[in-house]
Order: structure tokens, then C-alpha cells, then sequence
């Protein structure tokens, strides 16, 4: 575990010790409940490489379909921080612009999971650019330990 103050936050190694990616998770309020998302990002934190639903007590049939891969697999590969927001929208996709497919009637539960990912990866962003500022944090490619 990383120590950035204010959050845990995970360090994903390879097995010579290079940082690979970053683990965050981040909560939010859905249509029903809390919902709790697991957030994993590249190196540089600027790129979504996949998310899993922790936990949610959204609507059966409808809400609680955030969890499935259908609407999480959208998430993998797009770029996110600054002038990048994540959008839900009953629209084709535009993961290029950030724009996933919400889940069919559960447009609120689709949009929590991206309100989450925004201001999780956002504050994530903010703290790990301080960290480096005063050397808490190592840059992307320095080994662990060194």
C-alpha cells in the first residue's frame, strides 16, 4: 500500500518491482445506496485499466446490472483526469470522448459508477502530483525500493 495522505491507494508491481498501475477504491451515493467501485489505473494515473463493482444495493433487474461486464468492460483502456469526464448515456458509446453505455434503466446508477471514477481519479491525480513534488511518491518507472 502507497502512502498518500488522506487515501489508500494500492501499487500494482510486476515481478522486478516496476510499478505497473495504481488501486484505488472510491464511493459514492447510487439510486438506492452507497455504491463502491475498485478503480484500476496505468502508471500515470491518466488511463482507466478496468473497475469492479465492490459493492451497491441498487435495484434488482435493473440498477444491479452495473456489476456485470457489459457495462464495466466500457471502462477499460479510457482516458481519464482533467478535461476527461466519464458520461453515462443511453447513446452509443463514445468511449473515445469518455461516453459509456449506461445500463437500460438505470441511467442514474451508470452515471454514480462514473461520478465516482471522476472524483476518485481526480483527487487521486491531485495527491500523487504532490507526493512527487516532495518524493512520497517514486515516478512511473522507478523500481520499488530505489
Amino acid at each position: 500500500m502507497q502512502t498518500i495522505p488522506g487515501r489508500r491507494v494500492f501499487r500494482a508491481l510486476d515481478g522486478s518491482g516496476n510499478l505497473v498501475g495504481w488501486v484505488v477504491a472510491g464511493k459514492g451515493q447510487g439510486f438506492a445506496d452507497k455504491v463502491e467501485v475498485l478503480i484500476g489505473l496505468a502508471p500515470e494515473a491518466n488511463k482507466l485499466t478496468g473497475i469492479f463493482i465492490l459493492d451497491q444495493k441498487e435495484t434488482p433487474g435493473l440498477g444491479n446490472y452495473i456489476t456485470d461486464e457489459p457495462f464495466t468492460k466500457q471502462f477499460r483502456g479510457l482516458g481519464i483526469g482533467g478535461s476527461h469526464k466519464l458520461l453515462a448515456s443511453q447513446s452509443a458509446p463514445k468511449l473515445n470522448l469518455g461516453r459509456v453505455k449506461a445500463v437500460t434503466g438505470a441511467t442514474i446508477s451508470s452515471q454514480t459508477v462514473c461520478n465516482i471514477i471522476n472524483k476518485t481519479v481526480g483527487e487521486l491525480q491531485s495527491k500523487l502530483a504532490a507526493a512527487r513534488s516532495t518524493k512520497l511518491v517514486a515516478p512511473a518507472a522507478e523500481k520499488k525500493g530505489g
